[in-house]
């Protein structure tokens, strides 16, 4: 507590001596400011009630006051003047009525009657006011409030006193403890005693110091306005540290030895500079670094002839000679291979090979040609590319030799595989990753019913892990160029690579990037019957046909943790691929890298722009999340994990109803499902559960200097973008998409000075980066302390060049993209949907499905199968056989099975009851094909294969006489849609093309040159 709040407490105190008895009121309430002008009325009104009844209650009797008077007033005004007025009834009888209300005799005056009348309408009037105001006065005056009884005097100075005492507490002159003193309605004689006392108290206080302050001749520290404890404090600091009198001497000693060295003008610095104490060190530091940098500058030619065009033209230059020094060695290969390649009038395994080329039939197997003619061929064509199994199969141990044999993706590569290729060269290059998958056979099993956690293949060896177990040199291949975005392998670079791999930093884009996190609570893991997640294969369904729609320039890859999770995915897209025809093109543009869906065993070698995961196992329908994530689980799981998060370029999205807070594991979990809660979490939340960074956080002066500038310029600015291995200096944010940088900046410190080699600090690097997107700019130190406002201006040149750039890109993409929308497509050329029926399947009696099917004699069984071929005729064999095993309630056909229904077929084939084309049943009763839809049918019976030649040519004739001159690639789709088909496969393709060749040999159509005719074509010519 300081002086001003004592004398505030003083000032309190006296505001509490004067209360006038107020402890019984409402004294806390804010209506005493809110409410005043109702209190002063209030007051006021009473006070007119009170002395209205105190000077006519002997007027009037009691029943008077609140009469109605205004039918009185109303005749006494309008016939009152009149000299008539008593023979007027009306006035008669209201003049009557008012001697009955009073205890004298009726005046006589018109004016004393009016006043009577007027007396008693006010009283009612106020009244009324005063009643309106009850709720107001027994909230605040309480038993105080009497109504027109009330003591008027005392509310009023009552209310007077509480209004100035919140006007006060509001203004600060006085503490608001004072309307808790006021509730207790504490003695004021204590009270007055203790406000004297402290008032005495505080101006001796006064006193003594102005006595300390002469007595010391000191103007003072503004002590006296410190605070009572402050004041107590510095008082005894004083006096103890009196003996450090003898410092004042010795900075006046100090001060003279400046002073006379020639740096008096430290002193006057530190006299008249309050932050010397902290900034004066710093400038003499500042004066002499700079007088170091002019020394450099002066004693190095280097230095003082630096200039940023003509450094930039010599990096520009070495980069050239880099590149062209490239094409330079790869000519000198060419030209070398070149002298080699024998001559063609050559002898020897060159005559071989040319007897081969003359050759039109029963050429040397290929095996036997490399055993004969190997050199030659070797010394053709030096470099082969062949798998394992491939160089066994043709090249025969004593053929030819290699100098260097390579293997790529060697994770795959068993070493019983790889064997024969490694006798046959003198060194081997191996090329591969040990956390990525292993060789696996679950693939090479006919047995599709394999579930995936039972297939375990992390055990297996490959010659990758063979040659690191007999100690080979290894060298990591550090630099990651797939990711286009930093998140997309960072989780694997801590979990996996130990933070080794040099992960270069994305620009950003306008639209999103990286990994990103898709939870989904009300979808649940169906574990005890399909062992998939149906809705989330519908979630992932609709992302993919979201992204077709919206990004169909990028391309898309689907893995699921399971096989039966990626069939249930694959049927939701299937069905929302007819639903949406317009999403066909970006199904067939990507040739190069196609849109596909997968488990997570065949997806290693694979990566898209896009990667959807579906997990898929998760949150069970009763709530338990079960630990249980099919290979992960087992030995290895996480290599598998590992190739599965790294195949994305520019997008990860993770489908799942679990989050990593969801996974309790204990200390014996798999590294597997370790490594998938960490994946989770950093999908979620973009940084890793236990973060550990092993490299220190070194200071970077000239790289903060420049970044610190540039946000007083106005520039939003990160520094260090990227991750562990290779950072962008400093980049510079678009205000308008905050995800994407414009410009990049790389500075000369030590990032630069650590760099291997110029080829990677001034050429690798920056063409990875401008691959990237990065727009560039190199800022020299030497030009940033001579000059940096030209520098700063030439970054705010580069950053609008590169907002320009970027709008017109995004303009362009938008104009692109509005283009795609309002393509006006053309309507597909087909066949009314009623000009063919349906495909009807047949359906057999129950009788069939009273017992197996090798129990019914062949007679019968080749009855049920005539009736089919009626119904259905022509038939594919395995449709026939299909319906038969439905109705035995059969779900798997068996080879008894199948060959129960064979020996039933001939048994009716060889009795005429139906006819057999190839693979095809015919009713003999049908003469020609019938044209029907199967757009109806299970995707099962849905094959091309199962449509019968005649019935595909009948659609084929149709299809070009109603067209001019169609070649037959425009065919196919056409013919297709008839059958229900939507899309084109290249089954489809295929065998629609057979099909024509059946239509050209049977005549109903013929081929004229690149066209398809019919015969009525050629009528009209």
């Amino acid at each position: 507590m300081d002086e001003a709040e004592v004398k505030k407490l003083v000032q309190t105190a006296d505001w509490a001596v004067k209360n006038p008895g107020t402890g019984s009121m409402s004294v806390a309430d804010g209506a005493w400011l809110n409410n005043q002008a109702d209190i002063a009325e209030t007051i006021s009104t009473g006070s007119k009630l009170t002395e209205i009844h105190r000077r006519y209650d002997p007027v009037f009797i009691p029943e008077a006051w609140g009469q109605e008077m205004l039918e009185i007033r109303q005749n006494l005004m309008a016939h009152g003047s009149k000299w008539y007025k008593f023979l007027i009834g009306d006035y008669k009888k209201s003049v009557k009525k008012l001697a009955t209300f009073l205890n004298a005799a009726m005046p006589d005056s018109l004016e004393q009657k009016l006043e009577l009348v007027n007396i008693v309408m006010e009283e009612k009037r106020l009244s009324a006011a005063l009643q309106s105001f009850n709720a107001l006065g027994e909230r605040l005056f309480r038993q105080h409030w009497q109504q027109q009884r009330s003591d008027w005097a005392l509310l009023k100075n009552a209310a007077d006193y509480l209004q100035a005492v919140h006007t006060h507490i509001g203004k600060g002159v006085i503490r608001p403890e004072i309307i808790e003193l006021l509730q207790k309605n504490r003695d004021t004689v204590t009270i007055r005693q203790h406000k004297e006392n402290t008032a005495a108290l505080l101006n001796e206080q006064e006193k003594a110091f102005r006595a300390l302050f002469q007595h010391l001749d000191f103007s003072g520290n503004g002590i006296e306005n410190f605070k009572l404890t402050a004041q107590v404090s510095v008082l005894n600091r004083w006096k103890e540290q009196l003996p450090e009198m003898h410092k004042a001497v010795q900075w006046n000693v100090l001060k003279e030895t400046t002073q006379q060295q020639g740096a008096g003008f430290l002193i006057k610095a530190v006299e008249n500079w309050n932050d010397a104490g902290l900034y004066l060190k710093t400038a003499l530091q500042k004066t002499w670094y700079d007088y170091l940098l002019e020394q450099a500058m002066l004693n190095s030619t280097e230095l003082r002839k630096f200039e940023r065009s003509t450094h930039e033209e010599t990096i520009a230059a070495f980069r050239r000679m880099d590149v062209l020094k490239q094409y330079y060695n790869r000519a000198r290969v060419a030209l070398k291979h070149w002298e080699g390649v024998p001559k063609q009038e050559g002898g020897g395994q060159i005559n071989i090979l040319k007897s081969e080329f003359n050759r039109k039939a029963r050429h040397m197997p290929v095996r036997k040609l490399m055993q004969e003619a190997g050199l030659a061929i070797q010394a053709i064509k030096p470099v082969m590319m062949m798998s394992p199994m491939s160089i066994a199969g043709f090249l025969p141990p004593d053929s030819i030799g290699f100098d260097l044999v390579i293997f790529d993706e060697a994770s795959q590569v068993r070493p019983v595989d790889a064997l024969g290729a490694i006798l046959r060269g003198k060194q081997i290059v191996v090329v591969g990753d040990t956390l990525q998958m292993p060789p696996t056979s679950f693939f090479d099993k006919l047995n599709t019913d394999t579930e995936d956690e039972d297939n375990v293949t992390a055990d297996m060896q490959s010659i990758l892990g063979m040659c690191d177990a007999q100690g080979a040199p290894q060298r990591m291949l550090r630099w990651h160029y797939r990711s286009r975005h930093e998140s997309l392998i960072s989780l694997s670079n801590q979990e996996f690579y130990e933070n080794r791999l040099v992960i270069f930093p994305s620009p950003g884009s306008k639209t999103r990037m990286g990994l990103a996190f898709n939870h989904l609570p009300d979808t649940f893991y169906d574990k005890g019957k399909t062992r998939t997640n149906p809705k989330e294969a519908e979630e992932v369904a609709d992302a993919v046909i979201r992204h077709a729609l919206a990004s169909p320039k990028l391309s898309l890859g689907v893995v699921a943790f399971s096989t039966s999770q990626m069939q249930a995915i694959q049927n939701a897209i299937e069905i929302r691929r007819r639903k949406n025809p317009e999403t066909e093109n970006f199904f067939r543009d990507h040739t190069d890298e196609p849109f596909f869906v997968k488990n997570l065993e065949n997806v290693q070698g694979d990566e898209r722009d896009v990667i959807f995961i579906s997990i898929g196992y998760g949150r069970t329908e009763d709530g338990k999340v079960p630990m249980s994530f099919g290979p992960l689980n087992n030995e290895g799981g996480e290599r598998r994990l590992n190739v599965l998060i790294t195949r994305a370029k520019r997008r990860c999205e993770v489908f799942t109803n679990i989050t990593a807070a969801d996974m309790v594991i204990g200390p014996a979990a798999k590294f597997g499902i370790r490594a998938l809660k960490s994946f989770l979490y950093f999908a979620e939340h973009g940084k890793f559960e236990n973060h550990h960074d092993d490299q220190p956080d070194q200071p970077r002066p000239f790289e903060t200097m420049v970044a610190e500038t540039l946000r007083k310029e106005g520039f939003t600015v990160r520094e260090k973008v990227g991750s562990a291995g290779f950072y962008i200096d400093l980049a510079i944010t678009d205000p308008d998409h905050p995800g994407r940088y414009l410009l990049g900046i790389t500075c000369d410190g030590k990032s630069y000075h650590q760099a291997q080699s110029a080829r990677d600090r001034d050429r690798l690097r920056t063409s990875v980066l401008e691959g990237m997107g990065w727009n560039l700019l190199h800022l020299w130190s030497l030009d940033w302390f001579r000059n940096p406002a030209a520098e700063i201006q030439l970054i705010r040149d580069a950053v609008e060049k590169a907002k320009t750039q970027a709008e017109r890109n995004d303009s362009m993409e938008e104009e692109l993209a509005a283009e795609l929308r309002n393509m006006v497509r053309e309507a597909p050329v087909d066949l009314p949907e009623t000009a063919y029926p349906e495909y009807e399947p047949a359906v057999l009696p129950a009788e069939i499905a009273g017992q197996e099917l090798h129990l019914f004699p062949v007679g019968k069984l080749s009855g049920w199968i005539c009736e089919v071929v009626k119904a259905e005729s022509p038939v594919h064999f395995e449709e026939v056989a299909r319906r038969m095993a439905d109705a035995n309630g059969i779900s798997k056909i068996g080879s008894r099975v199948r060959a129960v229904i064979t020996e039933a077929v001939e048994y009716a084939v060889n009795n005429t009851w139906v006819i057999r084309k190839g693979d095809f049943l015919w009713d003999p009763e049908q003469a020609t094909a019938m044209v029907r839809r199967r757009s109806g049918l299970p995707s099962g019976s849905r094959k091309i294969g199962f449509i019968a030649p005649e019935e595909i040519s009948l659609v084929i004739e149709k299809v070009v006489t109603d067209s001019v001159a169609i070649q037959p690639e425009s065919l196919v789709p056409m013919v297709a849609r008839v059958f229900g088909f939507s899309r084109v496969t290249e089954e489809i393709r295929k065998y629609i093309s057979e099909a024509v060749g059946f239509s050209i040999e049977n005549g109903s159509v013929y081929q004229e040159g690149l066209f398809l005719k019919t015969a009525s074509d050629t009528g009209q010519q």
